[in-house]
Protein backbone atom coordinates (compact mmCIF):
# COMPACT_ATOMS: atom_id res chain seq x y z
CA UNK A 1 0.00 0.00 0.00
CA UNK A 2 1.33 3.42 -0.98
CA UNK A 3 1.70 5.94 1.79
CA UNK A 4 0.42 9.34 0.73
CA UNK A 5 2.08 12.52 1.86
CA UNK A 6 -0.79 14.48 3.34
CA UNK A 7 -0.98 18.24 3.08
CA UNK A 8 -2.02 20.71 5.78
CA UNK A 9 -3.34 24.14 4.93
CA UNK A 10 -2.95 27.03 7.32
CA UNK A 11 -4.98 30.15 6.67
CA UNK A 12 -3.90 33.39 8.36
CA UNK A 13 -6.96 35.70 8.13
CA UNK A 14 -5.22 38.79 9.56
CA UNK A 15 -1.56 39.49 8.77
CA UNK A 16 -1.34 41.92 11.69
CA UNK A 17 -1.92 38.90 13.98
CA UNK A 18 0.04 36.27 12.05
CA UNK A 19 2.15 35.41 15.10
CA UNK A 20 -0.98 34.65 17.15
CA UNK A 21 -1.64 30.95 16.51
CA UNK A 22 -5.14 31.33 17.98
CA UNK A 23 -6.15 33.22 14.82
CA UNK A 24 -4.94 30.49 12.43
CA UNK A 25 -7.39 28.23 10.63
CA UNK A 26 -5.92 24.75 10.08
CA UNK A 27 -7.33 22.43 7.44
CA UNK A 28 -8.25 18.79 7.78
CA UNK A 29 -5.80 16.40 6.04
CA UNK A 30 -5.63 17.15 2.31
CA UNK A 31 -4.29 14.95 -0.50
CA UNK A 32 -2.60 17.42 -2.86
CA UNK A 33 -1.25 20.94 -3.16
CA UNK A 34 -4.14 21.88 -5.47
CA UNK A 35 -6.66 20.56 -2.92
CA UNK A 36 -4.98 22.74 -0.29
CA UNK A 37 -5.14 25.80 -2.54
CA UNK A 38 -8.85 25.18 -3.16
CA UNK A 39 -9.42 24.85 0.61
CA UNK A 40 -7.81 28.28 1.09
CA UNK A 41 -10.25 29.80 -1.43
CA UNK A 42 -13.15 28.53 0.70
CA UNK A 43 -11.75 30.33 3.77
CA UNK A 44 -10.86 33.68 2.20
CA UNK A 45 -13.33 36.51 2.72
CA UNK A 46 -13.32 39.68 0.62
CA UNK A 47 -11.28 42.44 2.23
CA UNK A 48 -9.17 40.23 4.50
CA UNK A 49 -5.46 41.00 4.60
CA UNK A 50 -4.53 37.32 4.61
CA UNK A 51 -1.82 34.81 3.86
CA UNK A 52 -1.65 31.03 3.80
CA UNK A 53 0.69 28.08 3.56
CA UNK A 54 0.27 24.54 2.32
CA UNK A 55 2.69 22.12 3.96
CA UNK A 56 3.52 18.42 4.08
CA UNK A 57 4.63 16.24 6.95
CA UNK A 58 3.24 18.48 9.68
CA UNK A 59 3.00 17.64 13.34
CA UNK A 60 2.09 19.62 16.42
CA UNK A 61 4.65 19.73 19.22
CA UNK A 62 4.55 21.26 22.67
CA UNK A 63 7.72 22.96 23.84
CA UNK A 64 7.97 25.20 26.89
CA UNK A 65 4.16 25.00 27.33
CA UNK A 66 3.57 26.39 23.84
CA UNK A 67 2.10 24.46 20.94
CA UNK A 68 3.86 24.77 17.59
CA UNK A 69 3.50 23.14 14.21
CA UNK A 70 6.56 21.76 12.47
CA UNK A 71 6.38 20.75 8.80
CA UNK A 72 8.77 18.98 6.48
CA UNK A 73 8.07 21.19 3.44
CA UNK A 74 5.83 24.09 2.39
CA UNK A 75 4.48 25.53 -0.86
CA UNK A 76 1.95 28.05 -2.14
Amino acid sequence: MLKRNLWTGIYYPDLSKIEDQRTWVVSPPLYSLSECQEWVKTKHKQGENYDYSCSQGCKFVIKFSEESMICRSSAK
